[in-house]
């Protein structure tokens, strides 16, 4: 949500490890010599297989479009085709940017954080969802932004081996200081918004959030899931006119919290061509960088907000813990063990969902509770609360629950050992 203190935490050993091995000086993208060779050879392959496939596409009257997975498309007759066979595609030139998408392609995404490298915990976080390829590293693009350009790992491989070296962006702005009510201001957080303004500027100059549908930003403690998100922000992808997401109710008023915001392609453009405007106009020096981005949207650049409050469970404001599997995040969550701890309950919680498992907690038939639990008594993974997250929490709420899984023909069965 904001941009945390500057004030070096205590380090144990490994921390300390970690940052005299990754922070550097340099902020070029270093790739060898060997790989700009691979990369030349294989942009002409590609070249000469586009036109024999497009040359054939021809002869035989088929029409070769953008890459989708899971497009759908219309026959001659009208009838909807659903689902569109995945072709194989030559593998793409690899970039710093470049994330590792998966499972829902659509909307594409454009994902970023800022941190401060003066904290230790956000460093280890930015560097543990890129060595997992996970959160904000889970977006089809994916940018981090600190006061001083740090080494944070190795991205994408080329095709003989060269690791592409991930620096975060330079931005240079100046340390924020907390707020305070007693001073006028509208936030005892950290009053972040130059450091943001100067991100946001950033972003919009290199023209990465123009290439995708969406743009999103992350704080480092946010436990994002980018294919969730892209289930919530689906239905309002199509249209022309600017949108943003706001994820709070706060005592009946719609908020963005500034864990994790999105923002349209249209709202980019609108950003780009007035952002001077809602820094001349908006007194954003009392201000979170949350309400200075909200404010800016909807008072200056006419974005329609849309309410979400099911996208984030923010122990802030709509708060849902790791195992609903319909939040597109989970803040805040601070430390390696912790972001860990709770990626990996929400992913479990998912796939028990899927293979439908369930917590009776009582049943007409107590020797098949399985399959005579009574309505409303059979609590699901996802939305079931903590009786459902797993095998070991159904069995502590009360004396007749039981943990059920899908069986043969139909029929349930008692699950004798956890999952």
């Amino acid at each position: 949500m904001s941009i945390r203190s500057p004030t070096m935490l205590a380090k144990s050993e490994e921390e300390n490890s970690l940052l005299r091995d990754a922070i550097g000086d340099n902020s070029a993208r270093t790739v060898s010599w060997s790989g700009r060779w691979t990369v030349a050879r294989h942009t002409r392959m590609v070249l000469l297989a586009t036109g024999l496939l497009s040359a054939a596409a021809v002869s035989l009257g088929l029409a070769i479009g953008p890459r989708h997975t899971g497009s759908s498309a219309t026959l001659g007759n009208g009838e909807q085709l659903l689902e569109v066979p995945k072709v194989n595609h030559p593998r793409p030139v690899p970039y710093a940017g470049m994330g590792w998408p998966n499972g829902t392609y659509w909307p594409s995404l454009f994902c970023f954080s800022v941190f401060n490298v003066d904290n230790a915990d956000e460093v280890k976080l930015i560097r543990l969802q890129l060595k997992m390829h996970i959160g904000i590293f889970s977006c089809d693009d994916v940018a981090t932004l600190s006061g001083k350009s740090i080494f944070l790992g190795e991205g994408h491989r080329y095709d003989n081996g060269t690791a592409i070296q991930v620096y975060s962006w330079l931005n240079p702005a100046t340390a924020a200081n907390k707020g305070s009510y007693q001073h006028g201001d509208n936030t005892v957080s950290f009053k972040n918004t130059q450091i943001f303004i100067s991100a946001w500027n950033i972003l919009v100059d290199s023209g990465t959030p123009f290439k995708h549908n969406w743009t999103v930003k992350a704080d480092p403690d946010a436990v994002l899931f980018p294919e969730r998100l892209r289930w919530h922000l689906k239905p309002h992808t199509h249209g022309n006119a600017p949108k943003h997401i706001k994820n709070c109710n706060y005592k009946g008023l719609a908020a963005l919290y500034g864990s994790l915001e999105a923002f349209n392609q249209h709202a980019m453009w609108a950003y780009k061509q007035k952002r001077q405007k809602c820094k001349d106009q908006l007194p954003w020096q009392h201000w979170g960088e949350d309400q200075w981005i909200d404010t800016c949207m909807w008072k200056i650049l006419g974005s329609a907000p849309v309410n979400d409050y099911t996208l984030v469970g923010d122990h802030r404001c709509m708060k849902a813990e790791c195992e609903d599997t319909w939040r597109a995040a989970f803040h805040d969550y601070k430390t390696e063990w912790a972001y860990l701890d709770c990626y990996q309950r929400s992913v479990h919680a998912k796939k028990v969902e899927d293979d439908g498992d369930f917590c009776c907690l009582s049943a007409k038939n107590a020797s098949d509770p399985c399959n005579t639990c009574w309505p409303g008594q059979d609590k699901k993974p996802g939305k079931g609360g903590w009786c459902a997250a797993s095998w070991e929490n159904c069995h502590k709420c009360g004396g007749q629950s039981a943990w059920c899984r899908s069986g043969k023909g139909g029929q349930n069965v008692l699950a004798k050992n956890g999952r």
